[in-house]
């Protein structure tokens, strides 16, 4: 059945609206509220906005509700909220990966470090990314490398001083 004008409420007609705490809360502090989209028999899916209507001095004098065809709303949740959603998804796993990343690099240098820290100058560094990290890495297999040619100057002077 198509609706027709006969349908639409004249002035003077009252029509139950259930509205939860919510949409009572919202209309004592902005005055308004929209109602959670429903489906109507005759009209499809609709959501209700309320308008309090006040005098001069504040009093409220009348409710105005209107119905909003929701058709488009309902429609376009899953088209806004699919992307957005992959969205979210692919920037949390671009920070996960990122980190990751990162951290597995200074878990490396802070085991070369570790080697240091107890003498073990046997293990080369490699350096296998030139970016902040891969420059770290850099200077301590310089470090290494110096310390290790001072060790081995080292034990050759002592050996020659104390055969």
């Amino acid at each position: 059945m198509e609706p027709s004008s006969d349908d639409f409420s004249a002035p003077g007609d009252t029509d139950t609206l259930f509205l939860d705490d919510k949409n009572l809360k919202d209309l004592a502090t902005k005055g308004y509220t929209w109602t959670k989209i429903y489906k109507d028999p005759n009209w499809g899916r609709l959501k209700t906005i309320v308008v309090r209507l006040t005098d001069t001095s504040g009093n409220t004098v009348a409710y105005l509700a209107g119905d909003v065809e929701a058709n488009y709303i309902y429609k376009n949740a899953l088209t806004f909220s699919i992307p957005v959603g992959l969205l979210i998804l692919g920037v949390n796993g671009t920070f996960l990966w990122f980190f990751t990343t990162i951290f597995r690099r200074l878990r490396a240098v802070d085991t070369i470090m570790l080697h240091f820290a107890n003498g073990d100058l046997s293990n080369e560094v490699r350096v296998d990314k030139h970016d902040e990290i891969g420059e770290i890495l850099q200077a301590i297999e310089k470090a290494r490398n110096s310390l290790s040619m001072i060790v081995s100057d080292s034990k050759k002077q002592h050996s020659k001083l104390f055969p």
